[in-house]
């Protein structure tokens, strides 16, 4: 501050003084707290003259007319930029693949503290060795992501003549995701249920069931093809994607716990949008 400004420096009695002048203009909080905070600081007359100003302008645009219907406007201030955040998202989760609950939507769930989001979603940040490398990221993906015998099947036929369910597996997508067609073996004759058989050859799965009626046979094939080969229960989509220098993974779906314990996962990062989740798994 050179020798001019110094001699300009308010002391605190001339800023007392002034301020007492404008008990008439402020409110008394308002000026008490301009008070406190200029208490230690050292201010010129020009400095404080625009201070004064900008602050009294700013009081009277908040000043509301006696009739204005600020209902109105508060919620078209709240609505307006809500509605933009919608259009937004929308355009957001067609880029990224998901159905996305953003905008207005999640903000009434947060509001609301609701028990389940709308779409469950996680972003999950991986270490440095998974993190740098999109084929490892990938890998932990699919670690993640609940596959069921229907993600890896090629076709799928009932035979009601001789009530069979013959399952032709994808053995490239069987590949991809780190499975086997023992795996898949496993896992079908341990549902396969009372009376029925099991034929494997090649990528052909065979089931046969003893006196099946069509109801039956449907039934099977329904909770045959909906059973879980691997990944975490309840994480239905998985998207590897490179953001901030980094490889991350972002889900449709939440189970934090059975997440945080993948490996390659760093768990200091991992979030959810389930705040209920939140608590439970990190309190």
């Amino acid at each position: 501050m050179g020798m001019s400004e110094v001699k300009n420096v308010v002391s605190q009695e001339e800023i007392s003084n002034l301020l007492a002048q404008l008990a008439n203009i402020l409110p008394p909080r308002i000026i008490n707290e301009l008070k406190s905070k200029l208490s230690n600081v050292e201010i010129t007359r020009e400095q404080l003259a625009n201070l004064i100003r900008i602050l009294v302008n700013e009081y009277y645009k908040m000043l509301v007319d006696p009739g204005e219907a600020i209902g109105i406007v508060t919620a078209q201030s709240v609505g307006e930029p809500s509605t933009q955040m919608i259009l937004r998202s929308f355009h957001f989760a067609g880029l990224r693949e998901f159905s996305m609950a953003l905008g207005l939507p999640r903000m009434i769930e947060l509001v609301d503290a609701r028990r389940k989001p709308s779409v469950p979603m996680m972003t999950i940040y991986l270490d440095e060795e998974h993190g740098k490398d999109p084929n490892k990221a990938q890998e932990v993906a699919y670690k993640i992501q609940l596959t069921t015998i229907e993600n890896v099947t090629k076709s799928v036929e009932v035979d009601y003549i001789n009530s069979q369910i013959i399952i032709e597996i994808d053995e490239n997508e069987l590949k991809q995701r780190g499975l086997s067609m023992e795996d898949v073996r496993k896992v079908v004759e341990r549902i396969k249920g009372k009376g029925a058989q099991v034929e494997i050859e090649g990528n052909v799965i065979r089931i046969t069931l003893e006196e099946a009626d069509i109801i039956k046979l449907r039934r099977i094939r329904d909770k045959v093809m909906q059973t879980r080969l691997a990944g975490i229960k309840n994480v239905k989509k998985t998207l590897v994607r490179y953001k901030d220098g980094e490889w991350i993974i972002e889900t449709e779906g939440t189970n934090l716990e059975a997440v945080l314990t993948i490996d390659g996962v760093d768990y200091r990062r991992t979030i959810t949008n389930d705040i209920h989740e939140v608590a439970e798994v990190l309190a």
